[in-house]
């Protein structure tokens, strides 16, 4: 441990004795050859996500069952989802008829009727 102290203190010695042009370059040198070197000895893991649908939040309210607002029609509506609404679209329902979410087209809910 003491070998680092005395590692440490010299290199600082010496950085105060250079000019700033010469640190900033060795600075400069020193930081290319460690991101080289992680590149190449890191892995790159673009694996499978744990959550697949993390940013497609429509996409993960799929198989949920909601009230519906605004009655819905083939062309839209309004359900109640948490504390928020959401358009949707699918079968006729009356509003506070309870649907379940089959699927999304961009943001709009797809839902069918709870038999």
């Amino acid at each position: 441990m003491l070998y680092v102290v005395f590692a440490v203190a010299a290199l600082a010695f010496f950085f105060l004795m250079m000019g700033i042009t010469v640190v900033l370059l060795v600075f400069a040198v020193i930081v290319a050859v460690l991101v080289i070197s992680a590149r190449t000895c890191l892995p790159y893991n673009a694996g499978a996500s744990p959550e697949p649908m993390l940013n497609q939040r429509a996409a993960r309210l799929v198989g949920q069952t909601v009230r519906v607002e605004e009655p819905i029609s083939a062309t839209g509506g309004r359900v109640q989802v948490g504390d928020g609404a959401w358009s949707a679209k699918g079968c006729d329902a009356a509003a506070g008829t309870i649907v379940r979410i089959t699927g999304t087209d961009g943001n709009i809910l797809i839902v069918e009727k709870i038999d």
